[in-house]
């Protein structure tokens, strides 16, 4: 279980930052979005209310949703 006082967790850094990171990183066992939507799913499975999740899940949707929308805008201009 990891704790607010271990080495590898950074209490610092922005939400939006948080956010980016969650919407860009992927890794070997998949992106970081589907590790969160997963974990948010299971809690309301469970009947877990967890607000932050919820809303931090919700905002890294929104990020990914706008990166790609920028994306598509950039590949065709008007």
């Amino acid at each position: 279980v990891a704790t607010s006082d271990a080495e590898a967790i950074d209490l610092e850094i922005p939400r939006s930052r948080q956010v980016e990171m969650l919407a860009t990183s992927e890794g070997f066992l998949g992106s970081s979005l589907d590790y969160i939507a997963s974990l948010a799913g299971h809690f309301r499975a469970l009947g877990i209310e967890d607000d932050d999740l919820f809303a931090l899940l919700k905002e890294v949707r929104a990020f990914k949703a706008a990166d790609v929308h920028e994306d598509r805008h950039s590949l065709n201009p008007a």
